[in-house]
C-alpha cells in the first residue's frame, strides 16, 4: 500500500489519485489534475461529473488508490470461473 506523499509530487497526467485536504481533514477519492485544477469525480445517483476542488479544499497530500479486494483463490492463483 502506498503512503501519503506531498502534493507537489502528485502526477498531473490525468492519473486518478486520492487527495488529503489538511484544512478540511478530509480525504477525496478519484481525483485528477486537469486544466490547472484538482477535480474529483462526483457520483450523484444517476449522473457522474468532475467537480473542481475549491480553494478552501486545497489538497496537501496524495496517494495512489488502494487495490480493490480480491478473492483468496484469485490472490493465490486459483481458478475463478
Amino acid at each position: 500500500m502506498s503512503e501519503w506523499q506531498p502534493i507537489e509530487t502528485a502526477p498531473k497526467d490525468g492519473t486518478a489519485v486520492d487527495l488529503w485536504c489538511s484544512n478540511q481533514m478530509e480525504r477525496y477519492t478519484d481525483c485528477i489534475f486537469h486544466n490547472g485544477h484538482w477535480q474529483r469525480l462526483d457520483l450523484d445517483f444517476d449522473r457522474m461529473e468532475w467537480v473542481k476542488l475549491e480553494s478552501y479544499e486545497a489538497p496537501t497530500h496524495w496517494m495512489s488508490p488502494p487495490e480493490p479486494p480480491c478473492e483468496l483463490g484469485e490472490a493465490k492463483g486459483g481458478r475463478h470461473d
